[in-house]
């Protein structure tokens, strides 16, 4: 009979602490329509595509911290924000670039794509490297004092999207 009591008070104490356990759960869940809500409005024109360090950028770093703080996430320790600064440097693609070497003449935008820089003029020595992602694509090549020439992308990325993925990843 003792037993049978015992475990009688077990099991609904189990039960009571089961019950709890989901409405701290559900309290702590969020639904699909909220979820789509917020990616709805990250993802809206008037964000401006958030590019760092504009309008749109802001507004939806602002937006963020303030669903961190409602939704009772803290900080890191020795900061009282949720966020983290940091400089950024805005670069604007060339317009026009010219690159001839060992009798060749690189076209922009169909043999060469210049990412950063601005304009030089260099005569010396080129060297070419493949794609300059391992040792055995500077196997015999001496590189002191000449400017390294590298193919973008890899031996398996040859079209633009895929470079341009692939180099955003690097």
């Amino acid at each position: 009979m003792r037993t049978t009591y015992i475990c009688t008070i077990l099991f609904f104490h189990l039960i009571v602490i089961a019950n709890a356990q989901d409405e701290i759960i559900r309290a702590k869940s969020i639904s699909k329509n909220e979820i789509e809500s917020h990616v709805r409005f990250l993802a809206s024109d008037e964000l401006e595509g958030r590019k760092a360090g504009y309008k749109g950028n802001n507004v939806a770093a602002r937006y963020i911290a303030e669903q961190f703080r409602r939704s009772g996430v803290t900080t890191v320790p020795e900061y009282d924000t949720y966020y983290q600064t940091f400089s950024l440097e805005e670069m604007t693609p060339a317009k026009t670039a010219n690159l001839a070497f060992s009798g060749m003449n690189m076209k922009y935008r169909k043999d060469m794509l210049v990412l950063h820089g601005g304009a030089i003029e260099y005569s010396g020595d080129f060297v070419y490297a493949k794609y300059g992602l391992s040792e055995e694509d500077y196997e015999g090549i001496d590189a002191k004092g000449k400017i390294v020439v590298l193919q973008i992308g890899s031996a398996n990325v040859q079209d633009t999207l895929g470079i341009l993925a692939f180099v955003s990843h690097r």
